[in-house]
C-alpha cells in the first residue's frame, strides 16, 4: 500500500486513514522513525509500563511456561439411563416428566507442558442426575424444561445447570 503525503509547516505529516486502519494506529500511539537505505521507515511501537517490563522479558516467559507447547489428554467413558412417561393432558397436548442419571469415568485427564512437565493429572469419577418436563402442544410446538446436578461423587466440583428450550416446527 502506498500513499502520497505532503510535509506541512514544522515538518508535520498526517498518516492517511487507510494506513492507520491497516496497522491499527490510534491517536496517542508511538512510532519509531528511522532512515534505512535512503527511505524513512516508521514502525508502530507499544510501550510497557516500567513495573510491567519484567513480564515481557525472555527470561520471565521461559520461566513461566507462558509460551511452551502443551499436550492435553482426556479419556471419558459415560453410561446412563433415562426414564419417563408421556401423559395426555387434553387436545393434542402431552407432558412427559423424566429422570435420568449418568456415570462418568474420566480415566485420563492430563495436561503436560513440554518444558516443565505435568501440570495437571486428575482422573475422576462423577455421577450426574438429570430431570425435566417435556411439553408438546399440538403437532408443531414443544417446550423442554431441564435441570442437572453433578459433582455428587467428585468432591472438587459441584455444578448445577438448568435450561429451557422451545421449538416450533412448520
Amino acid at each position: 500500500m502506498s500513499e502520497l503525503i505532503q510535509v506541512r509547516k514544522k515538518a508535520q505529516v498526517t498518516l492517511p486513514q487507510s494506513l492507520r486502519q491497516a496497522l491499527n494506529i490510534e491517536e496517542g500511539d508511538f512510532l519509531d522513525a528511522m532512515v534505512k537505505d535512503g527511505e524513512i521507515v516508521l514502525r508502530v511501537k507499544k510501550l510497557v509500563d516500567k513495573d510491567q517490563a519484567w513480564f515481557w522479558t525472555k527470561e520471565w516467559q521461559d520461566a513461566s511456561g507462558a509460551l511452551h507447547a502443551q499436550t492435553i489428554e482426556t479419556g471419558i467413558v459415560s453410561t446412563g439411563f433415562q426414564i419417563g412417561n408421556s401423559v395426555f393432558i387434553g387436545g393434542a397436548s402431552t407432558v412427559e416428566p423424566w429422570l435420568g442419571a449418568q456415570l462418568d469415568w474420566v480415566g485420563i485427564n492430563k495436561v503436560v507442558d513440554d518444558v516443565t512437565g505435568t501440570i495437571f493429572d486428575d482422573p475422576y469419577t462423577d455421577l450426574r442426575l438429570r430431570g425435566g418436563l417435556n411439553f408438546a402442544f399440538g403437532a408443531n410446538a414443544q417446550l423442554a424444561l431441564t435441570g442437572e446436578i453433578s459433582g455428587l461423587l467428585y468432591e472438587d466440583s459441584d455444578t448445577y445447570t438448568a435450561g429451557a428450550n422451545f421449538s416450533f416446527q412448520f
